[in-house]
């Protein structure tokens, strides 16, 4: 059948339905390569696909055969086929669902001839309801038949008499700046939505987000440049266990504020820290280590060898700056913040043990482990005083740098990699 008829993508359904994402292509793909395509793809007599184009893309990319099943059916019928067997199949998300409802909201006839096909699929007019955004007696009304009790609850009826069931799919904002990379480098709005399971409008609403955001960080870089030049600030590029006395006196810094990376192959990374903070902060000085949860103890253990334990704040982060632990199962809202002494606590300030970032204020614009001004600013105004040296051996995009400029405090900042030192430059005006 596949050598008689041409076979061939049907536009309309295509640009109807969202594309694959990576990982279900990714998937189909394998199933494809090692089964072959197992269920014939639906086509029209003209050839054009109804149900089954990524299989037929697939297998011929593979070079496999494509089994097919020409459907003699109306038009119409079979432009409501293609969205009901999709409908029943395909793990779209609500979102994805409502853009389709949208596009197909004027068509009553081809409303109608969905769901006599999505209840053909066996879903109950309840289910139907829900999964076209209209009333279950709609449903009814177009089937000509009693109103079902759907006996679950699912039912939200809003002043207008639809559906509105609530599940809404967000990007966490961790993913913005991702996308808006994938954005500029080409790839399509409907190519990322596909991925993240919502809308080409919701990635649209993204890229424009991020493009304001760069615009705003833009203007703050040149009030910054435009402005005198920052004094007490000094900025290199060592590894910390290179950090010597040339670079910075001991016993001078009142405070270090760091952030390293929370895996667990670089624990190391917080007895280096302590130790090299035994000669560099002030007897009595503070250490003040972000950390992640899952590692906590040994993390500890590092920096214990060195300095003397005082206190864990709670950092929290609400919004969509939490991140969720896979392998723990665990929904994060807060980290760790380590407080260490350098040797004997004999400060007669009273701090409390809760520091709050802004909601969704975590700045990934110049790093991509980047924190947000707002929480940072918290922790030094809590555990600085206007004219303290501050350090930070994990600069990263100067965060803690812009902070301590703006709250006037004299500021040390150190980090591996050279561009970071330079992004840092550039946003405080040095260059």
């Amino acid at each position: 059948m596949g050598q008689e008829v041409n076979i061939k993508p049907w536009p309309e359904i295509q640009e109807l339905l969202p594309p694959l994402s990576k990982s279900e292509r990714n998937a189909l793909t394998r199933s494809v390569r090692q089964d072959g395509v197992k269920q014939p793809i639906l086509i029209l007599p003209d050839g054009r696909i109804i149900d089954g184009h990524h299989r037929w893309e697939i297998a011929l990319g593979l070079g496999k055969d494509v089994p097919c099943q020409v459907e003699d059916i109306p038009i119409d019928h079979a432009f409501a086929l293609a969205l009901a067997l999709n409908w029943a199949r395909r793990q779209m998300t609500e979102p994805q669902w409502a853009e389709i409802r949208k596009q197909i909201e004027k068509d009553e006839d081809l409303q109608k001839e969905l769901v006599r096909q999505l209840r053909e699929q066996g879903m109950t007019q309840a289910e139907t309801a829900i999964n076209l955004g209209i009333a279950q007696p709609t449903v009814s009304i177009w089937e000509n038949l009693p109103d079902e009790d759907s006996g679950n609850g699912t039912n939200i009826i809003d002043n207008n008499g639809s559906l509105s069931p609530d599940y809404r799919v967000k990007v966490s904002k961790d993913h913005h700046y991702i996308i808006y990379d994938r954005y500029q480098a080409g790839e399509t709005q409907r190519e990322i939505a596909a991925d993240y399971k919502v809308t080409r409008r919701a990635i649209g609403r993204i890229v424009h987000k991020v493009d304001r955001e760069i615009e705003k960080a833009q203007a703050e870089e040149e009030a910054r440049r435009n402005r005198p030049k920052p004094e007490g600030i000094k900025l290199f590029c060592a590894d910390i266990a290179q950090i010597s006395e040339d670079d910075i006196a001991p016993f001078s810094i009142d405070v270090i504020i760091a952030d390293p990376p929370y895996s667990q192959e670089f624990i190391p990374l917080y007895g280096l820290l302590a130790k090299q903070a035994s000669w560099l902060v002030k007897p009595g000085g503070l250490v003040l280590a972000m950390a992640g949860q899952s590692w906590l103890p040994d993390v500890i253990t590092q920096m214990a060898q060195y300095l003397t334990y005082h206190w864990t704040l709670a950092y929290l982060t609400p919004g969509g700056q939490s991140p969720q632990i896979w392998p723990r199962k665990i929904n994060t809202f807060w980290k760790p913040v380590l407080v260490f002494v350098n040797g004997e606590f004999d400060n007669e300030d009273w701090h409390g043990d809760v520091i709050k970032s802004d909601v969704n204020d975590n700045d990934k614009r110049f790093h991509e482990w980047g924190q947000s001004e707002s929480g940072i600013a918290r922790l030094v105004e809590a555990f600085s005083k206007e004219g303290d040296m501050v350090l930070d051996p994990f600069l990263g995009g100067g965060t803690t740098a812009i902070v301590c400029v703006d709250l006037n405090r004299h500021f040390i900042g150190s980090d591996i990699d050279p561009e970071k030192i330079e992004t840092t430059k550039r946003r405080l005006g040095l260059l």
